[in-house]
């Protein structure tokens, strides 16, 4: 009974394995961690690309709505400018016709 307890509880253990087995998984161990360290550095160089782009692409299409609306402004501030002269000079012109009337 003894026996095959013992065989049932006896799990390989590192003093069974050859030292260069142990070299050779810690290796292995090694260059896998730097693998995966590698890969999700790219994956987080990958994602920071895309949300600079993402941003890049908000800023520039908030640029372009910007200046339709600058345009619009512009446009409508012409516009305005157009009516204050057109105001202006039909008031000149009509002070001017009051101070003729007033000579004739």
């Amino acid at each position: 009974v003894g026996g095959s307890l013992g065989g049932s509880l006896a799990a390989p253990s590192a003093l069974s394995v050859a030292p260069a087995e142990l070299l050779r998984r810690e290796a292995e161990r090694q260059a896998s961690v730097s693998k995966l360290r590698g890969k999700a550095f790219e994956r987080s160089l990958q994602l920071h690309e895309e949300k600079e782009m993402a941003i890049s692409a908000q800023l520039a299409e908030i640029k372009a709505r910007l200046t339709e609306e600058q345009a619009t402004h512009a446009e409508a501030l012409a516009a305005a400018n157009d009516e204050i002269a057109r105001l202006r000079k039909d008031a000149a012109d009509a002070a001017a016709a009051a101070d003729l009337a007033r000579i004739a």
